[in-house]
């Protein structure tokens, strides 16, 4: 009979704590239900672990007529960056390393191939063999003449840069479009788990409900075991 007292308030703070812990949980998905708009799949908004990737295809055009060599085709960049955490998301992350892939049809020749591009050296690396990132060395990679097409390398140099920095277009379900005169499509996802802002808000006030509780019935408890003098 004895044990059974003792263990009783026990069993009533492990009963408190379970329900309040279940009661965190409901809470989570109510809000998650409620707030479900705010954040579509692949944004990466929110506290969290985040892997990103991204996808851009770029449609090249010449830029007049008196081009030296008329450049028509695609150029294709793809890059990926490993889990990191992230306090507070929907943003794009430095990309050290990107892919890219063209198909260009010139006046009276077809060029194609693909090369890494370290992001974080400005290196290219083609058929094992290394030289400096650059507009003229993209502009020879592709085969462009004549300053017209030259803008248009130097606006895809510009991404990439962009890339390097952490400035390109954050993650999105929908995507982003480029305009002139470097018209082109990006996909950018980020994938991991996380907690949104909504979420994240109900977990701090409701630990904090929790945390209040237990300090008064720790005070209440405390101020009860003193002795009263005689």
């Amino acid at each position: 009979m004895f044990d059974v007292m003792q263990q009783a308030p026990m069993l009533k703070r492990i009963g408190s704590f379970a329900s309040w812990l279940a009661a965190l949980f409901v809470g989570i998905f109510f809000v998650s239900a409620l707030t479900w708009n705010m954040a579509m799949a692949g944004s990466g908004v929110g506290t969290g672990v985040f892997s990103y990737w991204f996808r851009a295809s770029f449609n090249l055009w010449p830029a007049s007529d008196s081009a030296d060599d008329l450049l028509v085709g695609s150029v294709t960049v793809e890059g990926d960056a490993g889990r990191r955490f992230t306090l507070w998301g929907h943003n794009s992350p430095r990309y050290h390393q990107v892919a890219i892939h063209w198909h260009l049809v010139l006046t009276q020749r077809t060029i194609e191939g693909q090369a890494v591009a370290d992001l974080a050296e400005m290196q290219l690396h083609l058929d094992h063999k290394i030289q400096s990132l650059s507009i003229e060395n993209l502009c020879t990679l592709f085969g462009v003449t004549g300053q017209p097409d030259n803008e248009i390398i130097a606006d895809l140099y510009a991404f990439l840069e962009s890339a390097r920095d952490g400035a390109l277009p954050p993650p999105s379900h929908h995507g982003h479009s480029f305009p002139d005169p470097l018209p082109g499509r990006m996909q950018h996802f980020a994938s991991g788990p996380s907690i949104r802002p909504p979420e994240l808000a109900w977990v701090v006030s409701w630990c904090g409900i929790g945390a209040l509780a237990l300090f008064k019935r720790t005070s209440k408890s405390a101020s009860s075991s003193v002795p009263r003098e005689a």
